[in-house]
Formats: C-alpha cells, sequence, structure tokens
C-alpha cells in the first residue's frame, strides 16, 4: 500500500529554502554533535553537510550551529533549538 504523506518546505526568496532534508541534516548534527557525522549518517561528505549548514546561516541570517569551546563537536544554536522544539511540541 502506498503511504500518503505531506511535507513542508520554507522558500527564503527565490534561492534558497529549508525543507525535510535540511531538517533531518539538523536533527542528526544534534544527535551525533559533530558535522562530519551527521553528513556521513545521510550518505553525504562533510563539504555537501557544511554548504547546506552554510545556505541555512543566510536564511535565518545567523548562525544555526555553534562549536563548543574546547571540544570537537558543535551543537544547534539556542534559536534553532527553540524552533525545533516548538515545531516538534505543536505536531505531536
Amino acid at each position: 500500500m502506498n503511504e500518503t504523506r505531506l511535507t513542508l518546505r520554507v522558500d527564503f526568496g527565490s534561492n534558497r529554502s529549508i525543507g525535510p532534508g535540511k531538517v533531518r541534516l539538523l536533527e542528526t548534527i544534534d544527535n551525533t554533535g559533530s558535522i562530519s557525522q551527521a553528513g556521513r549518517a545521510l550518505g553525504m561528505s562533510y563539504r555537501r553537510a557544511w554548504l547546506l549548514i552554510d545556505d541555512m546561516k543566510h536564511c535565518f541570517n545567523q548562525a544555526v550551529t555553534t562549536a563548543r569551546r574546547g571540544a570537537l563537536s558543535v551543537s544547534l544554536s539556542y534559536r534553532v533549538r527553540y524552533i525545533r522544539r516548538n515545531i516538534s511540541e505543536g505536531c505531536g
């Protein structure tokens, strides 16, 4: 049986958007604490993952990840965590 589903994408002008793939990348970064591990888990290179993160930075006009001082890991920025938490609570 075919599964029917609805996916959403937010367009930021004609050149930038955030959809399920970028959201999945953010979730995976949050779970792994690493851009490179998240990229590998999703079957993409570090460079591809980094370019997607950079594109999202331009969508939000601020960083979506932050490096942890003294550690080789990253986390989602406060604003992205806030948005993610509110979307999760509202949808689920």
